[in-house]
This record gives structure tokens, sequence and C-alpha cells, in this order.
């Protein structure tokens, strides 16, 4: 169980292991769920980046945010927290990272990193959408055909019965 920083704000090596254990527990759930990576080059690189010097340089707000990213993530594990931990550390611990590895790969900033949804999930959303789409269709020929409808076969349906029943009477007396 992950421990749950409240108040006090973690640093230092302490705050180095809290985002390796966080890292870890992100991997095993986009393999966990099937999710996708939309630049895993990327994510490397910030999975394997050198922490301890880029939170020591970090200052005291940047620590502070990424202690309450933890939080959050120790909270609700899920792609929405995962995708703003991953931003929050490429954009405020690690900037503009300017290690040869980063350099031979990229150009000036570091590229955006963004789990998204399994191809599962992906194609039910789709087909979901359709589904919505022809319900919609298919309510509004439904009430196309109440309106015309009306009510043709209650009356002819009444009529024929008292004809069928007055006949009937007057057979019988």
């Amino acid at each position: 169980m992950k421990e749950i920083v409240k108040e006090n704000i973690v640093t230092g090596s302490e705050l180095v292991k809290l985002v390796g254990n966080t890292f870890g527990e992100i991997k095993a759930m986009i393999e966990k769920n099937g999710y996708q990576v939309s630049n895993q080059k990327a994510l490397d690189v910030i999975m394997k980046g050198d922490l301890k010097s880029s939170l020591g340089n970090a200052s005291y707000k940047t620590i502070k945010k990424v202690n309450r990213a933890i939080r959050w993530w120790s909270l609700r594990p899920n792609r929405h927290t995962a995708n703003r931990f991953i931003h929050l550390l490429r954009t405020r611990v690690y900037g503009k990272l300017k290690t040869e590895y980063y350099q031979t790969r990229y150009e000036s900033s570091m590229p955006s990193v963004k789990i998204t949804l399994s191809i599962k999930e992906e194609l039910i959303q789709k087909k979901r959408q359709v589904w919505k789409k022809l319900r919609d269709e298919a309510e509004k020929a439904r009430l196309d055909y109440k309106k015309e409808k009306g009510d043709f076969y209650k009356s002819h349906k009444t009529s024929f019965i008292e004809k069928v029943f007055v006949k009937k009477e007057k057979e019988l007396v």
C-alpha cells in the first residue's frame, strides 16, 4: 500500500522513491488494462530520467505539486490521474531535458505523452455512438408511426365489434 501524503511535504530520497513507485504502478495499470501510450519513447525517457538530480533542482512549489499528484494517484488510480502525473513531471520536473539521449531523439521540447483507451474500449465507444444515433432515429420513426396511426385501429375495431354484437343480439331476439 502506498503511503498517502496529506499535509507533510516529502522531499529528497523519499520523494524519489514515491515517484518511482508511482511509475511502477502506472506501468502495471497500463499493462493490466491494455491502455495505449501515445509516445512510448518519450514515456521511457520520463520514467528512466535522472529523478534525483531533477527533483533536487526543482523549486519548492514544484515539489508540492509532485506531492499532490502522488496523493491524487494514491486516492484515485486511474488513467486521468496518471496522465496528470506524467504531464507534471514532463513540464515541471524535467522541463527541457538536455541529456545526450534526449537530444538525439527530440528537438527543443519533450513531446507530450498520453495514456489512451485500449483498442477494445475505443471500439465499444464507437459502436455505442452508432447505437445512440440509430436509437434516436428509431424513436423518431416510432413517433411518426404513432402520429399517423392515431386511433384508427381502435375506432375501426370497436365499430366492427359493435356490428357483430348487434347482429348476434338481433338473432337472439
